[in-house]
């Protein structure tokens, strides 16, 4: 747990502010709540920044979390 909260802060700092924003939103709420929140359509928030965190975590051998 503790090597996994570690793995976390660092690709979090590694993130663009935006995309940074979008991991805050998900804690609190749902994929929908987050895109009308960021005033952008599901399909976009999905393809867009869903797509590049998943590719980030996996990259980082942290995929297995994003489900």
């Amino acid at each position: 747990r503790n090597h996994l909260h570690i793995d976390l802060a660092a690709v979090l700092a590694d993130l663009s502010p935006e995309l940074r924003r979008v991991v805050e939103l998900l804690q609190c709420m749902s994929a929908t709540q987050a895109a009308r929140e960021l005033g952008v359509p599901r399909r976009t928030f999905r393809e867009k920044h869903l797509a590049q965190l998943h590719a980030i975590f996996k990259a980082k051998g942290l995929d297995q979390y994003l489900s």
